[in-house]
C-alpha cells in the first residue's frame, strides 16, 4: 500500500485524510487518521486501514459510475490505478 505514496493530505490541525500518489492523485479516507498522542505503531496501522478502506471505496464508487458517465469522461476522474482495474 506505501509504495504508490507520494505525499499525505495533511489538514492545519496535522490529521490525515487521504493519500496523494506520485502522480498527484489523490484518494481520501473514509475515516481521519489523528497521530496526535498515540505510538507510530499505532497510527501507522491505522493509516494503512485507512489507505485500503479508501481505495475499496474509490472502487466501488468507480464502478458505480462507470455506465452512468461517457467513458473518455469516466477515466479522467479516477485514479489510474482504479481506471487499470475497474474498467
Amino acid at each position: 500500500m506505501f509504495e504508490g505514496v507520494s505525499d499525505l493530505d495533511f489538514r492545519p490541525d496535522d490529521t490525515m485524510h487521504g493519500v496523494i500518489s506520485p502522480q498527484g492523485e489523490q484518494i481520501d479516507f473514509l475515516k481521519r487518521v489523528d497521530p496526535k498522542d498515540r505510538g507510530v505503531e499505532f497510527w501507522m496501522s491505522e493509516l494503512e486501514r485507512q489507505m485500503m478502506l479508501g481505495v475499496r471505496e474509490a472502487f466501488y464508487i468507480a464502478l458505480e459510475t462507470y455506465e452512468q458517465i461517457p467513458r473518455t469522461e469516466w477515466v479522467k476522474i479516477q485514479a489510474g490505478q482504479i481506471v487499470l482495474n475497474a474498467s
